[in-house]
């Protein structure tokens, strides 16, 4: 039996578009972190709502301002359209509301400013959903490069593309913020600052390519060079043979992993270690669910203002650096 006291220190969540990746992903993994509750659902469409409002035994709004005004609500989870995170981020934080957002936070830096503003003064958590930096895999990368274990880094490539999607969605139009850049290309840029957190970076080269029958990019290349010497040549493309992957060569060594970014259920990701020599030795890691893993990250914020304040900063900074290969880049 759950005690009334566990009861009430769950914090109370809604999730505020009900899209594949919100019902596959973001809800199912909500679901199964300790101290959460799944308070509600929001979205325009009627028949979703009502379907997973059964399903899931909680409320439903198709008006976003009933679901603002529910008083005991603590947090909400945008998983709309990137080119809608910023009014909707907006309207959460002045409903006095956490702000959980898919990534990227917005498509414009002005705007993830505005808010992080708003969030300081409000004295409410803002967290931006890139999943892969609270998986295993990722973090133990990060601390082979920090604990100098291949040596000097000289070179990371990292790679993320996929066949054109059957049912794109928001993805092929402009207005609600797709392209490949926003979608895709800010895994790779993001993961490139995490991995050299506390470095200066200078943009050597950017190029985002439209397609030719859509409005919106469908690939693009970064190469990022950091203040201590690393080169980072960040790739991503919608059309492509699937590739997820980072690869690192350093002074002393090199490492290979497969699927950095997104991962199947069960998947054990394997780092593949090669030293000065060419001799090549594998770790294999254990499987994990890195959106449990992020949202238990999330909720820890809520506890720890420092959590809540590093976040607000790699906020601004992956979005500084995204908005100005954007306005930079060349274009064709």
């Amino acid at each position: 039996m759950v005690s009334v006291t566990a009861m009430s220190n769950l914090k109370k969540i809604a999730v505020w578009g009900l899209g594949k990746h919100a019902i596959n992903r973001i809800i199912p993994s909500l679901i199964k972190v300790s101290g959460l509750k799944l308070e509600g659902i929001c979205s325009r469409n009627l028949n979703t709502v009502k379907e997973f409002k059964k399903k899931l035994n909680c409320y439903g709004w198709t008006n976003p301002e009933d679901m603002l005004k529910k008083k005991d609500l603590d947090i909400i989870f945008i998983a709309t359209p990137i080119g809608l995170h910023a009014e909707q981020g907006k309207r959460v934080l002045l409903a006095g509301k956490h702000l959980w957002c898919e990534k990227p936070f917005t498509c414009n830096f002005l705007d993830s400013e505005e808010l992080i503003k708003l969030s300081r003064v409000k004295n409410l958590v803002v967290a931006e959903g890139f999943m892969y930096l609270y998986h295993e895999q990722f973090k133990k990368i990060c601390d082979i490069i920090r604990t100098n274990q291949i040596g000097n880094i000289k070179e990371v490539n990292l790679k993320f593309g996929f066949p054109r999607l059957e049912n794109p969605g928001f993805r092929y139009d402009l207005y609600l913020g797709g392209g490949a850049f926003w979608d895709v290309g800010s895994y790779c840029i993001s993961a490139a600052l995490h991995l050299f957190e506390n470095e200066i970076v200078n943009v050597k080269y950017a190029n985002i390519k439209n397609s030719k029958d859509y409005k919106v990019d469908f690939d693009g290349t970064v190469i990022l060079e950091f203040a201590r010497g690393s080169t980072v040549i960040c790739s991503w493309y919608i059309g492509v043979g699937y590739k997820n992957e980072i690869d690192i060569w350093g002074e002393d060594g090199s490492l290979y992993s497969d699927k950095i970014f997104s991962k199947i259920d069960g998947y054990n990701p394997k780092l593949r270690f090669r030293d000065k020599y060419g001799v090549e030795t594998i770790d294999t890691l254990s499987s994990d669910n890195q959106f449990v893993q992020m949202f238990k990250k999330f909720l820890y914020m809520l506890k720890s203002n420092d959590e809540a304040e590093k976040e607000r900063e790699n906020i601004i900074r992956r979005a500084r650096l995204m908005d100005y290969i954007a306005t930079n880049c060349s274009k064709n």
